[in-house]
């Protein structure tokens, strides 16, 4: 692009004189530039004489600029000398001289818009304005240096004596610390006065004492009749004496009191001082300091206001700035329209033609090709729109095939199921309506239902017993756990006819109506589920004590048993149970823990067999170990058990514990077992005590196999984080630092293992008892890992699931893929809703 100033390039060039005159030539040139036109386009005699004159003042007017500045550097000490100033100074000068080139470069335009070109001629006029009175306010800096030092003076001598006046006070009425300092010397003074007085006294007293012993030298006291002038003892000298004694005792007692005071007082006096000293020197330090350019100035209006001379210098200063700078611009006012300017004009009018016809042949060009792109565009959406309608309908096609075939094999299945359930003997109407003798139930129970083996004779009673008037014993619980707490029993509403699991377990020491340890256990049972409300939370029913048992109701979940589930996936497909299973089953336990924790409540029986699965969701149950908060603090006594290869250590062997990091261990060997199918120290002796078997964990009788022994495969971030939740030393398992509970720590920690890129790469590998026993290797691989700060000492930890399994069938067995999808309202019955 063109200058805006500059002419076309067909513009009359002048000729160049004689090579002798070619400076002066070159020097006209120069000042026709400084004066806002272009020599080139120059072709009037008078229009370059008009710029060369505005050219000429606006080097003045840079060159002033730059010596005043030069010179008020030097006077205000800024710099030692002018030569040291004037390479600093020079891009001042510089700046102003630009400045008024381009206040004077106004072109002339009749076409114009009236109210912008006076709106540009007044903003011209300001800046001329604003830079001559700079330049002005410079010179006068420069030229009234000695006054302004000198009024700088003054005002620095006043700005001395005020402070003095703030610090010390003024005479006969000094500052508050000043008076405090002068007390303090008075106090001083005194106690020095004392001493001395005290002093004078016993030494006057020990001379009268001594002259009237022995009066020889003593005229003047015997003249003044001081003493008798006897030698020897006497009245007189015991009382002399006695007066001699008293003085030394004011002097000791006068000294005494000084020794005391005196530093304290010393050592007072001398912060002060000190203090005001300082506060007089740093404001004699400010004041002397306040020389910058503003102050400098300040001084300048203060002397310039109050001398008269000074005041009119100053005045004809700022016109003569003013006006030398606005010479340039009021000569191209006065000089109006110029033969340069119609040049310049006409180069501007033709070249913005020229950029508006590029413009629109541009426009035009983008507009056609912007119709022929979007032509294609629509097109190209067309096709995708027809090739993705028949990618949609050929899907939707795909969708209800698999439906229907689905729905008709769950169709089946759900037949079958309830076949087989027909086909169960059922109790005698007659033992619904009344109780069962104790030898009729055996009788019933023996030839219709199959009873555990671990089952005591009295146990056999409960199969049809109705619980609560309302909940019928219809059999064993399959897959529950055969040694846990209490027994077990699918049971039915004999109102609604919905399934449900009947907990009971007899407890003789509680028939005369006192409270048992174990009625203790089950009411804590019953607070948990009425206390926790959560969708991995298993809920209870209704509770109560009948014939001698405790008993509770709760939903029956289908598939049920997590074990169950886990043995009946792998033996049906050895690769259905994979380790995104074994995570996201660990996920919802966390999840119902951190919910517990939260309100106070622990489990502390975790266990494989304590989860059992409704649909895609498991549960976790059976709180009957589980402490509240609130009732210990009320002192009540608290069971401590567990199952021993599941229980932290500490928790079994007595004393306190944390009941939270307990379950952080739980959760940890419940995982070992869901993903080798093993208890972490399966070698342990299970024949003794829980307390047994917990020492052999803690003292190390018995190791605990790396997870990687029976997976290899599996990911290290996965087997590091198993072992650390079942560490023996409870400081150092996961979740053991921080401020949150020991559950929302570990759900943070599997939050991040559920995003590792290697545990979603193998998340499809197969785990548990059959991968575990597929893999397990012939050496053994023992967790070294530290697990006690301690140097030389090694705790390791422990879980089991029973080692004997008994075969377990249920009446319907479905995997969680379909029971996320129930296809038919026969389906629901299975599904209990438990909300």
């Amino acid at each position: 692009m063109h200058d805006s100033t500059q002419p076309p390039s067909t513009a009359l060039v002048v000729s160049r004189p004689h090579r002798l005159l070619l400076p002066l030539w070159w020097l006209g040139n120069g000042f026709a530039w400084l004066g806002g036109a272009s020599w080139r386009g120059l072709t009037s005699r008078y229009d370059r004489s008009s710029y060369q004159v505005s050219g000429f003042f606006v080097l003045l007017n840079g060159v002033i600029a730059w010596g005043l500045v030069t010179l008020a550097a030097v006077g205000m000490e800024l710099v030692p000398s002018f030569a040291d100033a004037a390479p600093f100074t020079i891009v001042w000068g510089l700046f102003v001289l630009l400045f008024d080139r381009a206040i004077a470069a106004k072109v002339v335009d009749p076409g114009e818009d009236k109210l912008r070109s006076r709106s540009s001629y007044v903003v011209r006029v300001i800046c001329a304005v604003l830079i001559g009175f700079i330049v002005a306010e410079l010179g006068a800096l420069a030229i009234f240096h000695e006054d302004v030092e000198r009024t700088m003076g003054n005002t620095t001598a006043k700005q001395v004596e005020e402070a003095r006046r703030l610090v010390v006070g003024a005479d006969g009425a000094p500052s508050e610390r000043q008076a405090k300092l002068e007390g303090l010397e008075a106090d001083r003074a005194a106690l020095d006065t004392r001493v001395a007085d005290a002093q004078k006294a016993f030494d006057d007293a020990s001379r009268l004492a001594a002259c009237e012993l022995d009066p020889r030298g003593c005229d003047d006291l015997l003249a003044q009749g001081r003493i008798t002038g006897r030698a020897g003892e006497g009245d007189k000298t015991a009382l002399l004496n006695q007066e001699r004694d008293a003085a030394r005792t004011a002097l000791e007692s006068a000294t005494a009191e000084r020794s005391k005071q005196a530093p304290g007082l010393d050592r007072d006096i001398s912060d002060l001082r000190t203090a005001v000293n300082t506060d007089l020197d740093e404001a004699q330090r400010s004041a002397e300091s306040a020389k910058s350019v503003p102050a400098r100035w300040r001084a300048m209006l203060e002397f310039t206001t109050k001398d008269p001379n000074g005041r009119l210098m100053h005045l004809m200063l700022i016109v003569f700035g003013i006006l030398l700078d606005m010479i340039p611009l009021l000569i191209k006012m006065w000089r109006g329209q110029t033969d340069y300017d119609r040049t310049v004009v006409a180069h501007r009018t033709r070249h913005a033609y020229d950029v508006r016809s590029a413009q629109e042949r541009h426009a035009a060009e983008l507009a056609h090709a912007g119709d022929r792109h979007l032509g294609e565009l629509q097109r190209a959406a067309a096709r995708e729109r027809l090739h993705g309608d028949l990618e949609l309908e050929l899907v939707k096609l795909r969708g209800d095939t698999t439906r229907k075939i689905e729905v008709e094999k769950e169709r089946v299945r759900f037949e079958q199921a309830v076949e087989e359930l027909r086909e169960k003997p059922v109790v005698p109407e007659a033992v619904r309506e009344q109780p069962l003798t104790v030898l009729d139930r055996r009788s019933a129970t023996t030839s219709s239902v199959r009873l555990p083996r671990s089952w005591a004779e009295q146990d056999q009673a409960l199969v049809g017993h109705v619980f609560g008037g309302l909940y019928r014993a219809v059999e064993p619980l399959e897959g529950a756990d055969r040694g846990g707490f209490g027994r077990m029993l699918r049971g039915k509403d004999t109102k609604t006819g919905r399934q449900v699991v009947i907990k009971a377990v007899r407890d003789t020491d509680g028939d005369d109506g006192s409270r048992s340890p174990l009625g203790e256990m089950w009411q804590r049972e019953v607070d948990a589920a009425q206390k926790l409300a959560h969708g991995n939370i298993g809920k209870i029913i209704t509770s109560g004590l009948d014939k001698g048992h405790l008993w509770t109701a709760s939903p029956l979940y289908q598939p049920g048993s997590l074990v169950k589930w886990i043995e009946t996936t792998t033996d049906q497909d050895p690769a259905g149970y994979t380790l995104q299973h074994s995570i996201n089953y660990m996920k919802q336990l966390v999840d119902a823990l951190v919910y517990a924790h939260e309100r106070n409540v622990t489990h502390g029986d975790i266990k494989p067999t304590n989860a059992v699965l409704h649909g895609p969701t498991l549960k976790l149950v059976d709180w009957g170990f589980a402490r509240l908060s609130s009732r210990l603090e009320e002192g009540a006594a608290v069971l401590h058990g567990g199952t021993p290869l599941y229980t932290a250590p500490e928790a079994l062997l007595g004393g306190d514990f944390d009941a939270q990091l307990a379950d952080v261990y739980s959760v940890g060997a419940t995982w070992y077992y869901l993903l080798t199918g093993h208890p972490p120290y399966q070698d342990a002796d299970l024949d003794g005590s829980a307390r047994d078997v917990a020492r052999q964990i803690r003292e190390k009788q018995v190791v605990c196999h790396r997870v990687e022994q029976y997976l290899p495969d599996v990911p290290g971030t996965v087997a590091d984080l198993v072992h650390d939740l079942v560490r023996t030393y409870p400081g150092t398992r996961v979740g053991s630092t921080g401020g949150d509970s020991p559950a929302a720590h570990l759900h943070r920690a599997m939050t991040v293992l559920a995003a590792d890129p290697e545990t979603t790469r193998k998340g499809d590998m197969p785990v548990g008892p059959g991968a575990g026993m597929r893999h397990k290797g012939g050496v053994d691989q023992p967790d070294t890992r530290p697990d006690a700060p301690a140097p030389g000492v090694s705790f390791t930890y422990t879980d089991v699931i029973p080692s004997t399994r008994a075969p377990m069938t249920s009446p319907v067995i479905l995997p969680p893929t379909v029971l996320e999808h129930p296809v038919t309202n026969g389906m629901s019955t299975l599904l209990e809703d438990d909300n």
